[in-house]
């Protein structure tokens, strides 16, 4: 609330002046867009937004040196199950550049997933598990906090702090997003999207050439390799259980079948996403 703000501002009296403001506040309530309402929308975005606009604005007419606020690299780069999470602190980013052209101090920090205290430590192993199968890793408490004391202070606007496997993380285009192209070159060369396309039209013709039940086996064998690189599991996956037997729920389907897609070069539906309850199906 405003009048909560306007006391933790207030300074009169204090022996000593405020210099700065570090905005940390952040909590999920994690889903897919299509489960998304505006009850767990305002949820995620009022500690975000609300707390960040009020802070930028009430300390208006203070000195500071720094004004830091904790964004997310899913501002940068999305989440299909945690729509309002990236949103969220994609306003944040905004309200940086605003500050910053206005001329006062401004920083966000798009921090990947950290560990120890993080919000994504919320979700236990599972969590992990998402993050790994795009490729990224958690952030070790002390690497973190030496990455803030590097971009403190400095010139920077905005700071992407981030452990992560670009060939891994891109293996979930099958055509890479004009934001990833240059990524793509430099970072994952040997996983361009001609040699994609490559793969899915060997994948292709071998389906072609194979019986009805030789293309189950097939299919079953390139979901079940899908699968398990997303749960990060280093057994194998019995293909008459259900996935969600092996602890994948919504959220976790969504880097599943975006790799599918890619391998096999096609779109499933919303409602097929969520009808996939069966590798063999």
């Amino acid at each position: 609330k405003e009048a909560d703000v306007r006391r933790l501002l207030e300074v009169a009296g204090s022996p000593r002046e405020l210099k700065g403001i570090f905005h940390c506040a952040g909590l999920l309530d994690d889903g897919v867009l299509l489960n998304m309402n505006w009850a767990k929308l305002w949820r995620v975005m009022a500690p975000k937004a609300i707390g960040g606009w009020l802070l930028s604005e009430l300390s208006r007419d203070l000195k500071l040196d720094c004004f830091v606020v904790f964004s997310s690299i899913l501002s940068l780069i999305g989440s299909a199950g945690q729509a309002n999470y990236s949103a969220a602190n994609g306003y944040l980013d905004a309200l940086v550049a605003r500050r910053r052209a206005q001329g006062a101090p401004a920083l966000a920090l798009d921090f990947g997933p950290l560990a120890q205290s993080g919000l994504a430590t919320e979700s236990g192993g599972k969590g992990r598990q998402i993050w790994r199968a795009r490729g990224t890793e958690y952030i070790p408490a002390a690497l973190g906090v030496a990455a803030l004391d590097a971009a403190v202070g400095g010139d920077l606007s905005h700071a992407v702090v981030t452990i992560t496997q670009w060939p891994v993380f891109l293996e979930q285009f099958s055509t890479a997003p004009r934001l990833y192209r240059e990524l793509r070159k430099e970072g994952a060369p040997d996983r361009s999207g001609a040699a994609l396309g490559a793969d899915r039209a060997a994948l292709r013709l071998k389906l072609k050439e194979a019986t009805a039940p030789e293309r189950r086996d097939i299919l079953t064998v390139v979901v079940l390799d899908h699968a398990t690189k997303t749960l990060g599991m280093a057994g194998p996956i019995d293909p008459e259980r259900p996935l969600r037997d092996f602890g994948l729920d919504s959220l976790m389907s969504v880097p599943l079948l975006n790799r599918l897609e890619a391998a096999l070069g096609v779109r499933l539906s919303a409602a097929k996403r969520s009808e996939e309850r069966r590798v063999g199906k």
